[in-house]
């Protein structure tokens, strides 16, 4: 199908049922659409982390051109299998699929199966109704690639172990703008508060600036221009 609306408007997708209409209308989540254009460039590099189908990476390779790189992380081999086909259909040899979930440290995890493929979560260890999937820290990952410019984290629930993993990156000064999910007050707080000392401001995805007493389900985060 061809995608109709929206900003991955005239991209190709190859339907199945498990994921949203939305998606091949071009309609899903508008307001996260936008916000990932306005802090893309021609030459940038996104991280899509808890990237499910691939749709804004889709959409991030088609704003950013073949100097971009997008990396879309999910440990889900069905979502994995999509991903790279959606590249394949529409020609994007500017996105890469990293079939491992990201969090505070490398390693090996459970990953828990609730059958929905889009909301799989960090299983217990004693959980019998997992698989065991890759994780890596994005302090870890970004030895070997280039760093990113935008990070969209959906984890259901684990952003805070994302943002732990990139602390090297963060001291060192480089600070990228985020766009994140939060699932719980407990989550927002904490997020909040690992990335207020790196000098962050936080926004609406409709661009209002936010303090930690009104931080809604998701969030961007900008660095000061202060303390660029």
């Amino acid at each position: 199908m061809t995608i109709s609306s929206g900003y991955a408007k005239g991209m190709k997708w190859r339907r199945f049922l498990k994921y949203p209409l939305g998606f091949h209308l071009g309609i899903y989540e508008p307001e996260m659409q936008t916000a990932i254009a306005k802090n893309l460039k021609p030459g940038s590099v996104f991280y899509d982390i808890g990237a499910n189908a691939g749709f804004f990476g889709l959409i991030a390779s088609k704003l950013m051109g073949e100097q971009g790189e997008v990396y879309c992380f999910d440990p889900v081999p069905e979502n994995v299998a999509y991903i790279r086909d959606l590249f394949s259909i529409n020609e994007l040899n500017q996105g890469t699929v990293i079939e491992m979930a990201v969090g505070c440290k490398s390693g090996i995890i459970k990953f828990k199966n609730n059958g929905r493929l889009e909301t799989r979560k960090i299983a217990d260890l004693t959980n019998t109704n997992c698989i065991d999937v890759s994780i890596i820290s994005l302090d870890d990952f970004i030895c070997n690639h280039r760093p990113p410019n935008l990070i969209k984290v959906d984890v259901e629930g684990a952003e805070t172990d994302v943002i732990e993993g990139a602390a090297k990156m963060l001291s060192s000064g480089y600070r990228p703008t985020w766009i994140i999910e939060l699932h719980s007050n407990e989550n927002a707080y904490k997020a909040y508060k690992l990335l207020s000392q790196y000098g962050y401001s936080f926004y609406s995805l409709s661009g209002k600036q936010l303090t930690e007493n009104n931080l809604p389900r998701h969030i961007i985060a900008m660095i000061r221009q202060s303390d660029k």
